[in-house]
Order: C-alpha cells, then sequence, then structure tokens
C-alpha cells in the first residue's frame, strides 16, 4: 500500500470535517463489566489511519475519533493512543464504531525476554558464569551444532558421563584395528591423539587425561548439556576433540603444541582451545609456523592469557590467537592475572564449576584464564553453528565488539574488548542492523594503549 506525500488532500479534509461532527454529536461509549481495554492502561492502542491523512494531520484525525495521539510508527503509518478521558470505549466497540475510519486498530502487549534454562542439576546453583554472560538467551538460537573443538590440553575423561556423548568421533577410522585407515598418519585415532602416549612413535590414540585440567576445561566448552546430569557446557552440540600435550603434572613441549594445533586443524576442528602457556617461546618459529598451517585452514585459535602476572603468556601473545583474561562473578577483573596490549577479550575464570575426571569427583571448581578461554571457544561454535559460512576473522570481531565494558570504557589491558555478551554476539548475527560498539577491533588492537 502506498503513502501519500505530505500536502493537501480533499479527501483528508472531508475526513476531518467528518470526523469533527462525529465527535460533536455521537455520545460517548461506557464501559461494561469485563469490557476494560486492558489490564495494563500503561499499554496503548495502536491505529493504523488511512494514507490519506497525513502525519501533521493524524494528531487531529485521532482526537475526532475520540483518541489522544502519542507516537507514530511513520514508516507503516501505526500511531500509538489511547482513549480520551471523555469518550472511553471497550476494543470491540472501537473496532466497530471507527471501522469506516481506520484500516486497523488493535490493542498493543507486553513482549519478554526468552531463554533456555538446562536441566542439568549444577546448573542453576553453581554455574554462575554461563547466565552471566548471557547464553540463557543465545541458546534460543544456537546451541553449538557439531562444530569441532580440539582442547589441546591434559586429554579428557574419555569415559565421563557428562563429556563421553559429546567426544568427536574420527568416522574414517575404524577402532581397534591397530591401522592408519583414513591416511592421516595417526592410527585408531577415534577421539583424537595423545602426544605423549608410547604405543606408536608419534604417541598413541588415548589421550586420557591424569591431571584433570584439561577434562575441566571440556566440560566448559561443551559438557554434555540438557541430559538431567551435572553440568551444562557452552555449546551443547559441539563435537570435543580430546588433544594430550600436558602429563599428569600440567606440563609439555612446545613441538608438541605445535603438532597438536597441525592435527587438530588438518582433522576437521574450527576452534582451538589452548588454555595453556609459557613465559618464554623458544621454538617461536615452529609456533608460527603452525598458528599459520591452523589460520589457513580457517580455524580461530584461542589461548589463556596467563595467571603469573606480568606479561600476556605465550601463544596468546602472538598475532593469530585470541588472547583471553579472567573476570569474576562480580563481573570485573581478576586482579593480578597477566595483562597486555594483546589482550583481546575476557570471560569468567574466578570459582568456575565444570566437569573434573570421575576418580577425582567427577565435578568441581577451578580458577584461572585456563577456565575463561573455553567459554570464549564454546561461544565461537555457537556462532559458527548459526552461520557456517562465517570466517575466523568474522567470528573474532564478532566477539569482540560485542564484548561489554567490565573495566575501564573501552578497551584495555585487563580485560581487552571486555567479558564476552553471547545474547549481543547471536543478536548481531540475527539483527546485523544493529550498531555495534567497536569497529573492527582486531584491526587497531596492537595500537591500543
Amino acid at each position: 500500500m502506498s503513502h501519500k506525500s505530505p500536502g493537501s488532500h480533499p479527501l483528508a479534509y472531508a475526513l476531518l470535517a467528518l470526523g469533527l461532527l462525529l465527535a460533536l454529536f455521537l455520545p460517548p461509549c461506557s464501559l461494561g463489566q469485563g469490557d476494560l481495554l486492558t489490564d495494563r492502561p500503561e499499554l496503548p492502542l495502536l491505529v493504523r489511519l488511512p494514507d490519506e491523512v497525513t502525519p501533521e494531520q493524524a494528531p487531529a484525525y485521532l482526537a475526532s475519533l475520540g483518541l489522544e495521539a502519542l507516537r507514530p510508527i511513520p514508516q507503516i503509518h501505526v500511531w500509538r493512543a489511547r482513549p480520551l478521558p471523555s469518550r472511553p470505549a471497550a476494543l470491540e466497540a472501537l473496532r466497530e464504531s471507527l471501522a469506516d475510519r481506520v484500516l486497523w486498530i488493535e490493542q498493543d502487549g507486553l513482549v519478554q525476554a526468552q531463554e533456555v534454562i538446562p536441566d542439568d542439576p549444577y546448573y542453576a546453583t553453581y554455574q554462575w558464569n554461563l547466565p552471566l554472560v548471557g547464553l540463557e538467551q543465545a541458546w534460543l538460537w544456537s546451541q553449538g551444532g557439531e562444530v569441532v573443538i580440539a582442547i589441546i590440553d591434559t586429554g579428557l575423561d574419555l569415559a565421563h558421563p557428562d563429556l563421553q556423548a559429546r567426544l568427536w568421533v574420527n568416522e574414517h577410522e575404524i577402532p581397534g584395528t591397530g591401522q592408519d585407515d583414513d591416511g592421516n598418519g595417526y592410527i585408531d585415532d577415534v577421539h583424537g591423539w595423545d602426544f605423549l602416549g608410547t604405543l606408536y612413535e608419534k604417541g598413541d590414540p588415548f589421550p586420557q587425561d591424569e591431571n584433570g585440567h584439561g577434562t575441566h576445561v571440556a566440560g566448559i566448552a561443551g559438557a554434555h548439556t540438557n541430559n538431567g546430569i551435572g553440568v551444562a557446557g557452552v555449546g551443547w552440540g559441539v563435537r570435543l576433540m580430546a588433544v594430550r600435550v600436558l602429563d599428569a603434572s600440567g606440563y609439555g613441549s612446545w613441538s608438541n603444541v605445535a603438532e597438536a594445533m597441525i592435527y587438530a586443524a588438518a582433522n576437521g576442528a574450527r576452534v582451538l582451545n589452548l588454555s595453556l602457556g609459557g613465559d618464554t617461546l623458544p621454538a617461536g618459529e615452529t609456533v608460527s609456523d603452525a598458528v599459520a598451517y591452523a589460520r589457513g585452514l580457517g580455524c580461530l585459535i584461542v589461548a589463556a592469557a596467563g595467571n603469573a602476572g606480568g606479561a600476556i603468556q605465550y601463544p596468546a601473545r602472538m598475532e593469530g590467537v585470541m588472547a583471553v583474561a579472567a573476570t569474576t562473578k562480580f563481573d570485573g577483573p581478576v586482579l593480578g592475572y597477566s595483562r597486555g596490549p594483546q589482550m583481546d577479550v575476557a570471560a569468567p575464570g574466578s570459582g568456575v564449576y565444570s566437569t573434573r575426571p570421575v576418580i577425582q569427583g567427577s565435578y568441581g571448581y577451578m580458577s584461572g584464564t585456563s577456565m575463561a578461554t573455553p567459554h570464549v571457544s564454546g561461544l565461537a561454535a555457537l556462532l559458527w553453528a548459526y552461520d557456517p559460512t562465517l570466517t575466523a576473522a568474522q567470528v573474532t570481531q564478532i566477539i569482540t565488539s560485542t564484548a561489554q565494558d567490565v573495566h575501564d570504557p573501552g578497551w584495555d589491558e585487563r580485560t581487552g574488548w571486555g567479558r564476552i555478551d553471547a545474547q549481543a554476539a547471536i543478536t548481531s548475527l540475527i539483527l546485523p542492523q544493529l550498531e555495534r560498539r567497536h569497529l573492527f577491533p582486531l584491526i587497531f588492537r596492537r595500537m591500543a594503549p
């Protein structure tokens, strides 16, 4: 239906004249029992006026109908209005009496935020971190799909009841054959690889966690959610690729980290979660080439900024790697942790409840940027599940540009662009015209003060 430009129109003047006459001579309608327009009187009526009534004429025209003009939605020629005190009316009575003078009239109503609450018993009691970052709203739109997150860490408890169903499965490998069925150079790698193993030259296909760290990280990123047991994860449907590079005491070599990154990227992981780091990087060229290899295959690399204070640790300090800081349940940075000009974003990392190896009690608390990192990895999976065409650079930009300031306004060296906001990140895909608070922050990140 076309909209006429403002100006004099004979029909408009005729309608106005008729309206004024009717307003003068028609008796006011009375409200009967149960005829109230709404039990929320602050909510207006919505009135669609004829196209011939211009915005300038609309208030007088509505007054002639016994309605007070409030505020228009001009693009669709709808006015918010309410009955004048001298002429209250039931909604149906108004519709009947004004049927030939407006296109339609209806009652405004209330809308509320929708959310998804998982049924995992520890969620409401212990997992303050997930609702804090807006996941209950984000889960309405994305739950992670089958996006693969490589947990490059101490391994995973492969028999954990809250992780077992979420393990990545190499569909091209036949378990237990002792053969490299898919020709990727790793024998029987059904769920990942243990680069510290001794069964074969390159390790073995049993990346079982002997420390507990990797299992905790994995549960944050993608525990089996809404299954009636344990905890929830950021990405309900993600697949967790178990890649062990750290031993029972939590130590490993940079060469294994580099090879693990290459393995994960080559075997379909989209997100590489590195909740590990070191103050120095003697194998810098090797690790840099591994980062470049993974990025060349479209991977997003997310790493812990460090807990020791001082400069951000490697590999989070490197170009092409997202550096993640930790925040508290009070939504502020954890003081005393690493900081610096390479910081990208922050996530909850203090007192986070997640999976632990069954022999360690199955669930428990841990703290550190290691716990913050899988929140970001899981959010990246939610974004990719919603829109698989996104590039790693676009996912990074969405996460950083929709983050919430929880420290200094804008970018700062403790929290980067702020604490992640899953609801805002997903909304930016649903409503791409939504104005973002930061424009391409990573382009200028090395120039940050």
